[in-house]
């Protein structure tokens, strides 16, 4: 039997914390283009809740980093399990691991350096240049007079902020097929997110995310999925993947694995930078695919695993059900903290 079947299967003998921003609003409810949309809409909690309920029935949900430590005491044997999205703090993806290791408590998902790494997304292309990864020629702009830089890169170019995810603060204005368009969007931009704005030249190419789970030792499972527009298969030749797009992923948008389309040369490479971010149990990595080519995009540990995820087509093509998933990425962590040369 694999260790993804063993890890998934092996039954988890701890209690689990689960710490979820739970908002009751629907993810389209959401402002599409405000700081929010990493909060954790009411579907997606009762998901990840109701399948963590089926692993063991001592699962406890708290909302904020604060309730945890107020209840810290409570949970010394337990495990920790964050989709945590947080709001208006450029630390907020670290603050869970921050705390876990303070209070020696175990937690699923990467550390607080990966999850620094990840967060800005110009240090984690550059961390990623050591793995042969390649990633779209790109500036930050820190002031209104930093504009006049874009004009050192190739039309177009995408205008996002710099420490986001969930495509938050893209739309289709981000892309700019002017410079005088670019300028106007990072305006926007900065004035509304208060953070160093990224601008990066387009790539072309099919949309792709690497959905890999394991341990620094060994990749346990790593998949391909593409991301495509059903009516129009060149869809992402000119289109960013927006939050728009998102929220009418089922009508016009499926996924689908590719993994063997990918080169074995550009797979271990992205499965080299997994294990080398170290503690990280679990991670998506997000590219285009052009003409054999993978660009990197972001790196993200915070994945979204939903049923509608990536991740969950991943390892639905691994043999898994939704429970078993959950149950691999929290087994994959305890390996963690039983191996130990961990840094943990």
């Amino acid at each position: 039997m694999s260790k993804s079947i063993l890890n998934a299967k092996k039954p988890v003998n701890h209690g689990i914390v689960l710490i979820a921003d739970r908002t009751f609003a629907e993810y389209e409810d959401n402002d599409l283009n405000g700081p929010y949309l990493e909060k954790i809409p009411n579907s997606y909690f009762e998901e990840v809740y109701d399948g963590l309920r089926l692993i063991t029935p001592r699962v406890h949900h708290y909302n904020t980093p604060k309730e945890l430590i107020d209840n810290i005491k409570r949970h010394s044997r337990d495990v920790v399990f964050t989709i945590y999205g947080g709001e208006n703090s450029r630390n907020r993806m670290a603050l869970i691991p921050s705390i876990c290791e303070s209070y020696e408590l175990k937690y699923v998902g990467a550390d607080t350096y990966a999850r620094v790494v990840c967060q800005d997304k110009y240090i984690s292309k550059e961390y990623a240049k050591s793995f042969g990864l390649n990633s779209p020629k790109s500036i930050i702009a820190r002031t209104f007079d930093d504009k006049k830089r874009i004009k050192l890169l190739k039309l177009p170019v995408v205008v996002k902020p710099l420490l986001e995810g969930s495509s938050i603060g893209i739309n289709s204005a981000s892309l700019a097929y002017s410079h005088q368009e670019a300028q106007i969007r990072f305006e926007v931009l900065l004035e509304s997110f208060h953070q160093p704005i990224l601008i990066e030249e387009f790539i072309p190419g099919r949309e792709v995310n690497c959905c890999i789970s394991g341990s620094k030792n060994e990749v346990i499972v790593s998949e391909v999925v593409e991301t495509f527009a059903k009516d129009n298969s060149q869809y992402f030749d000119n289109h960013l993947y927006t939050a728009e797009d998102k929220q009418n992923q089922i009508e016009s948008f499926d996924q689908r694995i590719i993994t063997e389309e990918i080169g074995e040369e550009i797979h271990n490479s992205l499965k080299t930078l997994f294990i080398a971010l170290d503690k990280m149990d679990y991670m998506r990595i997000d590219g285009k695919y052009y003409n054999g080519n993978f660009t990197l995009l972001e790196l993200t540990p915070d994945a979204y695993l939903g049923y509608d995820s990536a991740f969950f087509l991943s390892a639905c093509h691994n043999g898994l059900e939704y429970e078993d998933m959950l149950r691999l990425l929290i087994n994959n962590a305890l390996d963690y903290y039983h191996n130990p040369y961990s840094n943990g």
